[in-house]
């Protein structure tokens, strides 16, 4: 990206809110939770969660262990989950091995992402199947509840002005797809807020400003979740560009790379931890 566009996504991040204005019955803006919505939905979590279980539906892994019975489930699948995390962890820390050799480099990449694909392909056949769990019903009043709370026309108001008017809302597709928006898409890529996080205009900002405690004129538990991924990224990158082996450009502006450059990293300090643990057992 541009400056310009890394501009442009930064004062939408910086917003927090999102403005829904396709297939809605007029255009809604979907406010940020304060803390006090936030923990009133925990609540609801909890409420329905205790209901659902009184009801007879099963917790996540009870649903599991019934597909399983019904052979609609593979355990094996799990192992897979778990041997794909593993390998993928595995290949990047490998990648630097590859940093001038491009065309090695850019197979295993390519390799990576083949099996992150089959990761989330398994993943989601799991979550397909617990839908019908406690723990997802507890869930989706949870975020309905949200959604409830923070949805608001262009003047400000409420679209549901009360509990009611949402409990007797018709167009239930309209809800769902409010939840959709709220808590499974995103305009901004991992990608693009890794960049947005080590690039101007935002870097100088950051560094201006970091130990204020406040950003986006909030407290950090008031912000919005790509706002809080934005201060993760920032304060990840500051390890970077302070550390005492600073990697150099090149890895820095490439992901896969950078990531694997953490990764050796965690092995040093683990190998040096563990080298200091012993070490009075050796001396004697």
């Amino acid at each position: 990206m541009d400056e310009n566009a890394r501009q442009r996504l930064l004062d939408q991040i910086s917003w927090g809110n999102m403005l829904v204005t396709e297939d809605t019955p007029v255009p809604l803006i979907l406010h940020i939770p304060t803390a006090e919505i936030k923990a009133r939905s925990s609540i609801i979590y909890d409420i329905h969660f205790r209901q659902a279980l009184q009801d007879g539906l099963m917790r996540k892994e009870a649903v599991i262990e019934h597909f399983t019975i019904l052979g609609e489930w593979n355990p094996q699948t799990d192992v897979e989950i778990a041997g794909i995390r593993e390998d993928i962890q595995t290949m990047k820390k490998g990648l630097l091995d590859y940093l001038f050799q491009k065309e090695k480099l850019e197979k295993i990449r390519a390799t990576i992402r083949n099996a992150e694909k089959a990761l989330m392909e398994r993943i989601t056949m799991r979550m397909k199947l617990t839908k019908i769990s406690a723990d997802s019903y507890a869930l989706m009043m949870q975020q309905r509840f949200v959604i409830n709370k923070v949805t608001k026309t262009m003047d400000d108001i409420l679209y549901w002005p009360t509990d009611k008017t949402f409990s007797d809302e018709r167009n239930i597709e309209l809800i769902n797809r409010l939840v959709k928006i709220f808590y499974q898409s995103s305009f901004i890529s991992v990608g693009q807020m890794r960049e947005i996080a080590r690039t101007h205009p935002w870097r100088a900002l950051w560094m201006a400003n970091k130990n204020n405690g406040h950003w986006f004129n909030k407290s950090p538990d008031e912000c919005s979740d790509l706002q809080q991924s934005l201060l993760y990224w920032s304060s990840v990158y500051d390890v970077v560009f302070e550390s005492m082996n600073r990697p150099i450009k090149d890895i820095v502006e490439d992901d896969d790379l950078l990531d694997s450059w953490f990764l050796r990293q965690a092995d040093q300090v683990e190998q040096h931890a563990r080298e200091e643990l012993f070490k009075p057992q050796l001396a004697k």
